[in-house]
């Protein structure tokens, strides 16, 4: 009888050949933890990749070269405000062709002009080109200033930009009114630098001296 005690008390002990388990540093996170984990270890990779890309190598590069093109053009514009052109010019009225009253009132003229001027000085490295008009100035009781254009051109190189023209006045010269008999007036020469980069300018020489007749004719 004790030895059925022995028996009934007494349970089989199983030893198992496998070693036991390590705990991992995550062994108290949860599932979702983990997986939250391991995405964000996968980001670093993912930046490394998108940053050695094509796309991302080409984008760097565009704007490196925008950003020196706009440097280059920024200079090429300031380089022109220490330039100091001389420029000369002269316009001679070899003759009056007509001058007579239109139907309507108004007076006109016709005049023959020789016009020489130097305007190579105007020219620098970052000059496209150079727009330039001829224009007759004068004064009216109705208004201070009349400006009628008479010839323009446009200089496309510092090697045409010393020109001698004989011409007529290419421009119809018409005054609103009957205001011309006798009358002074300046011709102006204007010119606008159009650079390759950066703002236009503009300037004129005024030469003064002249007058029209006192008839028609």
């Amino acid at each position: 009888m004790l030895c059925d005690l022995f028996t009934h008390r007494l349970k089989p002990v199983f030893v198992s050949s496998k070693p036991p388990k390590k705990k991992t540093k995550n062994a108290h996170l949860s599932l979702s933890d983990q997986k939250l984990q391991k995405i964000t270890r996968r980001i670093p990779k993912e930046r490394k990749k998108k940053m050695h890309s094509f796309g991302y190598r080409a984008n760097a590069l565009l704007t490196f070269a925008v950003t020196i093109l706009a440097l280059m053009c920024a200079m090429a514009s300031m380089s022109d405000n220490f330039n100091t052109p001389s420029p000369t010019s002269q316009v001679q009225v070899l003759n009056i062709n007509w001058f007579q009253k239109q139907p309507n009132g108004n007076d006109e003229v016709s005049m023959t002009l020789n016009i020489s001027a130097d305007l190579q000085s105007l020219f620098t490295w970052n000059t496209k080109q150079v727009f330039v008009f001829l224009a007759a100035e004068y004064e009216t009781p109705k208004n201070a200033l009349n400006q009628i254009s008479l010839w323009d051109g446009i200089i496309p190189s510092q090697e045409h930009a010393k020109f001698w023209i004989h011409t007529s006045n290419k421009y119809r010269f018409v005054d609103q009114g009957s205001n011309l008999r006798g009358k002074e007036f300046n011709l102006t020469l204007h010119w606008h630098v159009m650079p390759k980069t950066g703002k236009m300018f503009a300037d004129k020489m005024v030469m003064s001296g002249y007058r029209l007749p006192q008839e028609y004719r």
